[in-house]
């Protein structure tokens, strides 16, 4: 074989070496939903259901602070509603048995106005009472951490007997993502970027197997660090959970 067409074939190889690389990108894979969850509330963990890599599944509860302090309050209140409950019931009946006599012309205007005066008044301080409840169970709530969807739990940050201080911000307590649901972030050149646009369909190779993509971010700023400006690329997709995909398993994307 002469020497031209020794050269010949191996430019054909590096160009087609130089080929698959620009059409796929090494990327790398990300929780597609991801959320760290924590609570506005103090106190003491009194229990952790689930531990790092458990299913839940949404409104699960996933974790509870402390709340018998809550609770006898709310005890409180229920019996603080009844009382106001008892004592619009006899305001209701005054009321009528005044109006009653004051259409008999037994009693004068003013005994009437007495009797709708307390009789507002008992309306006002049941209200009262429903309303102290309702904030109560809310603050009780809150203190009961709950799944938002169907996902995996990622993280546990804390135990039973913890204490939370969560007085200037929010504690994190635990991190969730969503089951099937995946990103694959890359980098793009100035060259190849043009070829690209939001919403594209792309494939992405991952472990030997192949998904359907969608282009999800596609960066306008460059990239920090040096060398030829660079662009982030976030591509989209769905797994099932059989595959048992991981955070920071290496993929490629593939351009068209």
């Amino acid at each position: 074989m002469s020497s031209w067409m020794r050269g010949l074939l191996l430019g054909t190889c590096l160009w087609h070496t130089g080929l698959v690389q620009a059409e796929e990108l090494p990327a790398q894979l990300d929780w597609g939903r991801h959320l760290v969850i924590a609570t506005p509330e103090s106190g003491l963990v009194q229990r952790v259901h689930v531990s790092a890599g458990e299913m839940v599944q949404a409104g699960q509860e996933l974790l509870r602070l402390d709340s018998r302090a809550l609770e006898a309050h709310l005890a409180e209140a229920g019996a603080g509603i009844e009382e106001a409950e008892v004592r619009l019931a006899e305001a209701e009946r005054e009321r009528d048995r005044t109006r009653e006599l004051y259409d008999r012309t037994l009693l004068a205007e003013h005994e009437l106005q007495l009797a709708d005066i307390a009789l507002a008044e008992a309306r006002t301080r049941l209200m009262a009472a429903r309303s102290r409840q309702a904030e109560l169970q809310q603050l009780r709530d809150q203190r009961i951490l709950r799944a938002p969807w169907d996902g995996r739990v990622v993280l546990v940050m804390v135990q039973p007997g913890q204490a939370v201080v969560s007085h200037e911000q929010p504690m994190p307590l635990l991190e969730l993502a969503q089951e099937g649901q995946w990103r694959a972030r890359a980098e793009l050149t100035s060259e190849i970027l043009p070829r690209i646009q939001p919403g594209m369909s792309l494939e992405v190779l991952v472990a030997g197997q192949r998904y359907d993509a969608k282009v999800q971010t596609l960066g306008w700023q460059p990239l920090a660090g040096e060398g030829l400006p660079r662009y982030a690329l976030v591509v989209a997709f769905d797994a099932p959970a059989e595959r048992n995909l991981r955070p920071g398993m290496a993929a490629s994307i593939r351009l068209p």
